[in-house]
């Protein structure tokens, strides 16, 4: 049965999704060592293949259009696809492929360990980590799992709740034996804080510790912030999982907790290799990490 519009090539759908990732034409040619004429050149063809118009100029110079940024999802999916079919039906003694992860940097210690004693058990799987603030598309394939504290609500993913972060207030022992300890929560008034730079500073706990103290230093990310607090640069909200070398105070104080999900495609759930590391992963958080 014929088609009723020609279908492009696969190497033109990897093209496309290419410039959709890489931002532009130009960006794209470099990751594929290609001239930006011969992008420029098949991206044009293609156009007048399918009769749409893919790129259009804007003040930044040429970018997909609608239509292009559509097509390109679709090639995205398609291409994911496919690697997952031919990660399930590849034979194997064990468990083998490629797990992309991604998380807020202030995971990685627990992730990293995690992945250390998976791997001992299946040393043929390998990890890909994304460790920034930034929610990753896994509708686009940016990654295949994703711990997060937002839920984000996409139709195409499954999200697993996992046991909510409680926090509390630290400071290194340095700075209480410098300024003592607050015996209640308007005593940290006084102090100076160490808090996150928008827009991490919604976070609740963060909320709740910049509206009682004054934040003299601000990061754009948890690594830093811990750091701060052990040189004992000011009072912190933190996970009690992450405060080794810290000292608690106010313990009593009803910091708020942070929720926190994995999110994963449907289809991974299929994959032996990814279902295991969910379970591994799932079974970490709730041990109490």
């Amino acid at each position: 049965m014929n088609a009723p519009w020609p279908l492009p090539a696969p190497d033109d759908l990897r093209l496309l999704a290419e410039v959709r990732r890489a931002g532009s034409m130009v960006a794209a040619s470099r990751t594929l060592a290609i001239a930006a004429s011969t992008v420029t050149r098949r991206m044009a063809a293609l156009e007048r293949r399918l009769g749409l118009r893919l790129v259009e100029r804007r003040g930044g110079g040429p970018a997909l259009s609608a239509a292009g940024s559509e097509l390109a999802d679709a090639a995205e999916r398609h291409a994911s696809q496919v690697d997952r079919l031919l990660r399930r039906l590849t034979p194997s003694g064990g468990f083998t492929g490629v797990i992309r992860v991604t998380a807020g940097d202030g995971f990685a210690g627990h992730v990293l360990e995690v992945i250390r004693r998976f791997r001992a058990r299946s040393p043929d799987v390998g990890f890909e980590l994304i460790f920034e603030n930034r929610p990753a598309n896994l509708e686009r394939t940016e990654a295949d799992v994703a711990i997060r504290t937002v839920h984000l609500a996409e139709p195409g993913l499954v999200y697993r709740s996992l046991p909510p972060l409680a926090y509390g207030v630290y400071a290194a022992p340095s700075l209480i034996e410098r300024l003592g300890r607050p015996r209640a929560t308007h005593d940290l008034e006084t102090f100076e804080s160490i808090a996150l730079l928008p827009p991490l500073d919604q976070v609740p706990a963060e909320r709740w510790l910049i509206e009682r103290t004054r934040s003299s230093i601000r990061v754009s990310s948890f690594g830093p912030l811990l750091e701060a607090a052990r040189a004992g640069l000011g009072v912190a909200v933190l996970p009690h999982a992450v405060s080794a070398g810290l000292v608690r105070l106010l313990p009593r104080a009803a910091v708020p907790s942070v929720p926190l999900w994995l999110a994963l495609h449907p289809e991974l759930r299929r994959d032996p290799h990814v279902r295991a590391f969910v379970e591994a992963l799932q079974s970490s958080f709730r041990a109490g990490w």
